[in-house]
């Protein structure tokens, strides 16, 4: 297992992600902390990356969605670690 906290990189590899499938996959009660899987399966193997988000301020959308845009910033809103998913 690979941990990745350098923005650049997660970024990266989340592009290499295209054609997957994300699905919000563990959170605490609070919501406060989530971990969304994201999955390429292909006819022999899948592929799986999970994306620990921390400190949850606001959540809306689906639980799950496929060929997902996801993006993570530092700085939205005056906020830290803010993360951009289109569907």
């Amino acid at each position: 297992m690979e941990v990745v906290t350098d923005l650049n990189k997660i970024n990266r590899k989340l592009k290499n992600f295209k054609g997957s499938k994300a699905q919000f996959w563990l959170f605490d009660i609070s919501h406060k902390k989530i971990a969304i899987r994201i999955s390429i399966s292909n006819k022999e193997d899948e592929d799986v990356m999970y994306l620990a988000i921390a400190s949850c301020q606001y959540i809306r959308g689906d639980f799950s969605w496929n060929n997902p845009n996801i993006y993570v910033d530092k700085y939205y809103d005056k906020k830290k670690w803010s993360m951009y998913i289109d569907y």
